[in-house]
């Protein structure tokens, strides 16, 4: 392929293109688009993973949330991950609509802990629905893990209630915003995005970037440019570099004998 041809692929990536219309339009084949398309994902992740920050703070209300994400297809041997589907954890704050998002082995309490004190900041006011995962934060078990949230309160979807006001705050409790997250991507990841957890550690890393780092963007060609910059930064062209230097440390999980990393 021609230089033109890469640079349209990446163009056409940046805004969102289908597969398809890309290999109609450049003429490539399925399989050299698919790979060129998988390879922009993979920085898009490495991007969105080294820039996740903590959210919230005070004065600030963060909703919390962890769904569950099946594959498509049941074929081949299905890896811990698959025979237990793919579960998400993340958060928004309302605010300013930071989000993080999280691709884990599984939602207790010792996996999801963890990473709100991670990402959830000091002195924010904490809504998630009713599962006993998210008992006690403010209380004395919260505190003695480390949390200090100002206020944490629920809904019970159990029993119909998607969202109340707050007798503390005077806000309305509820997770319509990170649940809206979720139905988009459990929307991407139902339309052709693989059916394996790699798969869906792209799509959902590369609607983080997407977010934060191309969506507030009105220009095609800003989108490229940033995009650009993040791909000289994945692979600089220095020949002696094996592979991509990694700005975060990833939480890592011995299940069933085997390390999975966050």
């Amino acid at each position: 392929m021609s230089f033109f041809d890469y640079l349209s692929i990446f163009i056409y990536f940046v805004e969102g293109i289908k597969v398809t219309t890309t290999i109609s339009n450049i003429g490539a084949s399925s399989a050299t688009v698919i790979n060129h398309y998988r390879f922009c994902k993979e920085v898009c992740t490495w991007v969105a993973r080294s820039t996740m920050k903590p959210i919230g703070g005070p004065g600030c209300t963060i909703e919390l949330d962890e769904t569950f994400v099946k594959r498509k297809y049941g074929r081949g041997k299905q890896t811990w991950w698959e025979k237990h589907k793919f579960k998400i954890f993340g958060g928004v704050c309302r605010e300013n609509k930071e989000i993080f998002v999280l691709v884990l082995p599984n939602l207790t309490k010792e996996a999801i802990w963890p990473m709100i004190l991670e990402y959830c900041l000091p002195g924010s006011t904490i809504y998630t629905d009713g599962a006993q995962i998210y008992k006690n934060m403010t209380k004395k078990e919260g505190k003695d893990f480390g949390f200090n949230f100002r206020h944490h309160s629920s809904v019970n979807h159990s029993i119909g209630e998607y969202s109340k006001k707050d007798d503390e705050t005077g806000e309305t409790v509820s997770t319509n915003l990170i649940e809206g997250v979720w139905r988009w991507l459990k929307e991407l990841f139902s339309t052709g995005h693989g059916c394996d957890v790699e798969d869906l550690k792209l799509a959902v890393y590369w609607y983080v970037y997407k977010r934060k780092f191309l969506t507030p963007l009105t220009s095609p060609g800003e989108r490229l440019r940033v995009f650009l910059d993040h791909l000289k930064l994945y692979y600089p062209g220095d020949p002696n570099q094996v592979e991509p230097p990694r700005f975060y440390t990833p939480w890592t999980y011995e299940i069933e004998g085997q390390t999975y990393n966050v």
